[in-house]
């Protein structure tokens, strides 16, 4: 068990409140100070001071502290943010961002002495488990992300991804993309196999012996008896080499990947052709049962047409088994990795598939804007929170395929995706059978209408112009109206209650909320530039929130102000989310039919 130092040359104190949480503990090395286990916590969001009494030379190092505004610290040689010895200095207050919730490391070194502790951050709306669930389910979810690329690339939807494994798809993906390569590759070395030239023996007559060696004498001397033929060398061809049996494992690997694949595309065509069959008597008198076998045809289509790219790379595989050489190699698993495969260019595009084949994943990459130490809490939410909804829209129940916006815009590389930041602003386009809903995330209302347009219908009379989230409905391209959504990452209690509607001063999260719901408007509403203006776009105004102190039904709806307040926290079972979302988007269709009638 590690020792903590005695003794220190200076004075750590955190003030928090009317309370001071002196540190006391400080090891000779970091694994030590991460296995203390009595450390000081303190809260996210709330203000914090920092005492720190020590030598001049003295420097405090704390995780976070380059979040601060740079007038604020200091910045050492290598560029990283330090405290200077301070009496009263602020770590967090209302300007600032505030600490990263988790363990904190904090160092303080004077001269060549460096002292290590450790402090907790603890969130203060979520439990510590829930914002280590909110991390890890929001990087999941971006690394979850190259699937639907991959789906997009190959022009499928989603429903590909329920019958076909995911690892059919990626390596049919993977190979399709580097077949051109490949088969050039296969085409040389069908006639310009690597080869060597060994000796071989064979017993022929005296008489037609022109060669001999020490192999021939040596024989001849062990059987004096036979003098009628002798054993001479033969010069033959050897095709058995290491490199050759890669390429007759790899082609083998590739047979057997791409035929799996079309086994399942089989499988799939099949119960896809039997669905159509169920639904066709009631097509007659069913509009929406009509559109939805035209869609199931158009899928049957992409099948076939998947089914025949699959068959050619099959067929072009197979010839390579009509090389003169292919039977001389042995059908053994090479045991060593031959120079050969990396020097010579044929070899090294087979091999360089194999490799792409056997990683059975994707290489992602966040953009660095992902790095949770510059992230406050509650933007992590409101992160989360969208990207929520993004995959509820995509879920099993809603089935909506993304086409555009960020990543979707996007280029697939197998070797290697980029998550690329979020920015405000952002738009993705969901689309499923008569419908496109586009989502945007942390975009600018405008304040007049002269600023719409079809593909950007919604302004605002109000000052708030920002919300989180906003959601516009389109059937047959006829813009419905729109459903904002907004992240409050605080307990429910903080910013409603019942008898806040009462009253004339409300909280202003409260106000913002309302002004939403109210002040929306748009010249666009169901394909009219006059007809409707006065309808309010704006179905409902979702308000999401981590936890409640109250007995509030979490699912708690204002019809007056169109206000909708919904629990989401990390760690719940959010599956109630889809089911609220296909109800807000059937309503925009409801409310449609009722006004063209």
């Amino acid at each position: 068990m590690a020792t903590p130092y005695k003794i220190v040359p200076f004075k750590v104190i955190f003030t928090q409140g009317d309370y001071d949480f002196p540190l006391d503990h400080f090891y000779t090395s970091e694994m030590d100070a991460y296995n203390e286990r009595d450390f000081v916590r303190l809260k996210e969001n709330v203000p914090l001071t920092l005492h720190f009494d020590a030598p001049e030379s003295a420097r405090f190092y704390m995780d976070g502290l380059d979040a601060l505004p740079e007038r604020e610290v200091e910045i050492d040689m290598y560029g990283i943010a330090y405290i200077s010895p301070h009496p009263h200095f602020a770590l967090f207050k209302s300007e600032y961002y505030p600490l990263i919730p988790g363990h904190n490391l904090i160092t303080i070194m004077i001269e060549d002495t460096s002292y290590y502790s450790l402090v907790e951050i603890i969130p203060t709306q979520i439990t510590t488990f829930q914002w280590q669930t909110m991390v890890e389910g929001l990087e999941q979810t971006l690394r979850g992300l190259p699937m639907d690329l991959i789906r997009k690339n190959l022009g499928i939807g989603q429903h590909f991804s329920q019958a076909i494994p995911t690892i059919l798809l990626y390596r049919f993906m993977i190979i399709q993309k580097s077949f051109p390569n490949v088969m050039a590759a296969l085409s040389d070395l069908l006639n310009k196999v690597n080869h060597r030239i060994r000796k071989e023996y064979q017993m022929i007559p005296f008489e037609r012996a022109r060669v001999i060696d020490a192999v021939t004498i040596r024989h001849q001397s062990t059987h004096p008896e036979n003098t009628e033929q002798v054993k001479v060398p033969k010069r033959a061809i050897d095709y058995d080499l290491p490199e050759n049996r890669w390429i007759k494992k790899i082609v083998r690997i590739l047979l057997t990947n791409i035929t799996d694949f079309i086994d399942a595309l089989v499988v799939f065509e099949g119960d896809v052709s039997q669905e159509i069959l169920r639904l066709t008597p009631f097509a007659l008198y069913q509009e929406h049962t009509q559109l939805v076998i035209e869609q199931k045809k158009k899928v049957l289509l992409n099948l076939k047409s998947f089914k025949e790219i699959a068959e050619k790379m099959c067929k072009g595989l197979e010839m390579i088994k009509l090389a003169p050489w292919y039977s001389e190699v042995l059908d053994v698993s090479p045991t060593s990795i031959s120079s050969v495969l990396m020097t010579d260019s044929r070899y090294f595009a087979l091999y360089k598939l194999y490799k792409a084949l056997r990683a059975d994943d994707f290489e992602v990459s966040l953009d660095p804007s992902y790095s949770y130490k510059h992230k406050r809490t509650d933007k992590l939410y409101e992160l989360w929170g969208f990207l929520q909804i993004c995959e509820a829209l995509k879920g099993e129940l809603l089935g909506f395929e993304p086409i555009s916006g960020w990543i979707y815009d996007e280029d697939y590389y197998p070797e290697l995706v980029l998550i690329p930041n979020l920015h405000s602003g952002t738009k993705l386009i969901f689309t499923k059978e008569r419908l496109d809903l586009h989502v945007t995330y942390d975009g600018r209302l405008p304040f007049n209408s002269s600023s719409t347009n079809e593909k950007n219908p919604l302004y605002t009379s109000a000052g708030n112009n920002t919300p989180d989230g906003r959601m516009d409905v389109y059937l047959d391209g006829l813009y419905l109206g729109s459903l904002i959504i907004d992240m409050k990452y605080r307990n429910l209690s903080n910013f409603f209650r019942e008898s806040y509607l009462n009253q004339s001063y409300r909280p202003h999260e409260l106000n913002q909320l309302i002004s939403y719901g109210s002040q929306c408007r748009s010249r666009y509403t169901f394909g009219s530039t006059d007809g409707f203006h006065d309808v309010n776009p704006v179905s409902e105004v979702w308000a999401f929130y981590p936890r409640s102190s109250s007995s509030i039904d979490p699912n708690h709806y204002k019809k007056d102000h169109h206000l909708r307040f919904l629990k989401l926290a990390p760690g719940d079972n959010n599956e109630s989310l889809e089911l609220q979302l296909m109800e807000a988007i059937q309503g925009f269709i409801s409310r449609y039919e009722r006004y063209r009638r």
